[in-house]
């Protein structure tokens, strides 16, 4: 279980022809960029208003409810979404939403995590994980942590196989769940049988080659980029170095559990992103990438408008059936 499965990653024609896939192309011309400087309470308006816009309708499900997380030293009481499918074995996936670590919600990603359940024929449990910059770095971290144990060693309420947790999350959530993955590898507590990530953010520095020449014209920029990092570890937060902040320089890859990768083709953290998966690779882990060419970043939740949605969510379900998780 090894090797680069890419659509594009790598592929020299893909960055000579600087494609950009033409709904993605439309798409972004509805959303010009503002003016001047974002404010968190107008990225939080900006991403519902997109939200609404372009995920689609909620596919049919055998229920959704939810449960809370009791506190902890370390945690606040934390509110967990769970979809099921109407055909579910025992495998589940628990999800970290995207979103700069300050604008996603359980809301605006409701429709992902429904299709990904059906995709996978797996229940979903979404995590409402503290936001920056009210609780920065490392909060968001403890929280998935928390959440991610709890659900595993309660996995029997919900007819859940504790050792077929798949562990995901895309952009923001992707630097959570890589993160979770390696504390728990580190600290010998049971960790997700695999590790599913989605353009995730992986290297404060933002100095890839993907990040210059997707720096802007291309819906999320390098400087909107660096305004999420900026909410997420302030002021005073921890160097660009610090594996927990920029797990492509971790050293400690080896131990995490098989790891898929998807990038889009045409977004600023793409080479982080196939980076990881290489190094992790190179650390004697098992991992895949795949690019979706042409795709900007945050094209699995823009369903109602791009196709390359769809065809993100069946290469997910081609690498854990790959891997028999």
């Amino acid at each position: 279980m090894s090797g680069n499965r890419s659509t594009g990653a790598g592929d020299e024609a893909d960055d000579a022809s600087g494609y950009l896939d033409p709904q993605c192309a439309a798409l972004i011309a509805e959303f010009p960029p503002a003016a001047g400087g974002p404010t968190v309470a107008g990225a939080r308006v900006g991403h519902q208003m997109m939200a609404e816009r372009v995920t689609g309708p909620m596919p049919a499900l055998a229920g959704i409810d939810g449960f809370c997380v009791p506190a902890t030293a370390d945690t606040p009481r934390l509110a967990v979404r769970r979809y099921r499918p109407a055909v579910a074995g025992g495998r589940a996936v628990v999800y970290l939403h995207g979103g700069g670590w300050v604008v996603g919600t359980l809301g605006t990603y409701d429709v992902l995590c429904a299709t990904l359940a059906v995709a996978l024929e797996a229940q979903v449990f979404s995590v409402d994980y503290r936001l920056s910059p009210e609780a920065r770095f490392p909060a968001a971290i403890h929280d998935s942590l928390q959440a991610f144990e709890y659900i595993r060693a309660r996995a029997s309420d919900w007819n859940v196989d504790p050792t077929r947790l798949v562990l995901a999350g895309d952009s923001a959530g992707g630097h959570l769940a890589i993160t979770v993955a390696r504390w728990l590898a580190h600290g010998s507590r049971p960790g997700p049988k695999a590790l599913v990530v989605v353009y995730p953010v992986t290297d404060r520095r933002l100095a890839t080659p993907s990040a210059s020449r997707f720096a802007e014209g291309h819906y999320l920029s390098r400087a909107m980029m660096d305004w999420y990092w900026r909410q997420f570890l302030g002021d005073n937060g921890p160097p660009a170095t610090v594996p927990d902040v920029s797990p492509l320089l971790a050293t400690d890859l080896g131990p995490l559990p098989p790891t898929f990768v998807l990038t889009a083709g045409c977004d600023p953290l793409r080479d982080e992103g196939e980076q990881f998966a290489a190094r992790l690779r190179e650390q004697g882990g098992v991992a895949e990438a795949e690019r979706m060419p042409g795709a900007i970043h945050g094209f699995l939740r823009m369903g109602a408008r791009l196709d390359c949605t769809a065809r993100g969510f069946q290469a997910i379900a081609g690498a854990l059936s790959r891997w028999r998780i």
